[in-house]
């Protein structure tokens, strides 16, 4: 009998616990960085995703779905390959912060290459966010704002 009770206790505040947790980041203030704005990541992906699920609203051609399509596995390769080779330079940089004897100026140009790949990275993004806009005709960019202001 205790144990069932202590069971549910602890189901209770498990369940208290995780909705709490769950509301905190579920917000769309988690993605936010700290300066407020969402990174051109999680605004690429979101657009994306809200024009393809609203495809038939937006009178989506067959055509323009694929672009949309597309253009996402290309940046997510993109992104995947970056964020990689950004890893990769992370490493050769703690490595040879390891030596006994620290050349700076090797260190320092680890440092602009891997600074190099953020921006390239970045860039990318920006680059797929406009293409994403430009897939839309202007009828469908209007229809999209509607939409969008319904939802919030």
């Amino acid at each position: 009998m205790k144990r069932g009770i202590l069971f549910t206790i602890f189901l209770t505040f498990s369940v208290m616990f995780g909705t709490a947790v769950f509301g905190t980041c579920a917000g769309s203030d988690a993605y936010k960085k700290p300066d407020g704005h969402y990174g051109s990541k999680i605004k690429f992906y979101h657009k994306a995703r809200f024009i393809l699920k609203n495809r038939d609203a937006l009178e989506l051609t067959d055509k323009q779905v694929k672009e949309i399509e597309t253009l996402e596995i290309s940046i997510e390769k993109n992104m995947i390959t970056k964020k990689a080779k950004i890893d990769m330079v992370s490493v050769d940089i703690k490595a040879a912060m390891r030596e006994s004897a620290i050349d700076a100026e090797t260190i320092n140009k680890l440092v602009d290459q891997k600074y190099e790949l953020k921006k390239q990275k970045e860039k990318a993004l920006i680059r797929a966010y406009v293409k994403l806009k430009s897939i839309l005709t202007k009828e469908q960019t209007q229809k999209m704002k509607g939409l969008y202001k319904k939802k919030k």
